[in-house]
């Protein structure tokens, strides 16, 4: 199974995957960093890109705590900027918050989705509607999975220090 994970989600060998046994939780940290498949199948890639690790550092949001469709649109507006401005320029976390605000999902706490802004800021149009079983479909990884801090280097992300599970109510 983690072989096939990894090839087909182009998880490097060095971020040691690893299922989740009985009992286990996507959320316990100290097993490791939780990644549901539902994110994998929606677009995201580890180690996490430069503009994910800066909205979920200003999010003060761990990788875990956003559904499949907040996934789903980040990487989407991340391909859709990169499309309209011909590779030249990515989309950085103002745009993306411009158009798009997170809040939690009253009917999972702890989890966050994103709502446009307004009718116009409301660049990709259709996501799908229900993900029923995500939640239960999930591995660990351990390593760097935001980013080798030597391969990053003077990457725009700055170590997050504060505490991980709280939306910060200036995003919002």
């Amino acid at each position: 199974m983690l072989d096939a994970l990894r090839s087909w989600f182009q998880i490097p060998d060095d971020l040691n995957p690893r299922l989740a046994v009985r009992g286990e939780w996507c959320c316990q940290l100290r097993f490791g960093i939780g990644v549901y498949e539902a994110y994998l199948l929606g677009g995201l890639r580890l180690p996490l890109n430069a503009f994910a690790r800066e909205l979920l550092t200003r999010l003060g949001l761990g990788v875990c705590q956003l559904n499949p469709n907040a996934w789903r649109l980040i990487v989407s507006m991340q391909v859709l900027w990169m499309k309209v401005f011909d590779g030249d320029r990515p989309i950085t976390v103002d745009e993306f918050l411009y158009c798009y605000k997170p809040f939690e999902i009253s009917q999972s706490r702890g989890f966050h989705q994103f709502t446009a802004r307004s009718n116009d800021c409301r660049l990709i149009k259709s996501l799908p509607s229900s993900d029923r079983n995500w939640k239960t479909e999930f591995f660990f990884i351990f390593s760097f999975w935001a980013g080798h801090p030597i391969e990053i280097g003077r990457d725009s992300f700055a170590p997050y220090t504060g505490d991980i599970g709280n939306l910060r109510p200036e995003v919002v």
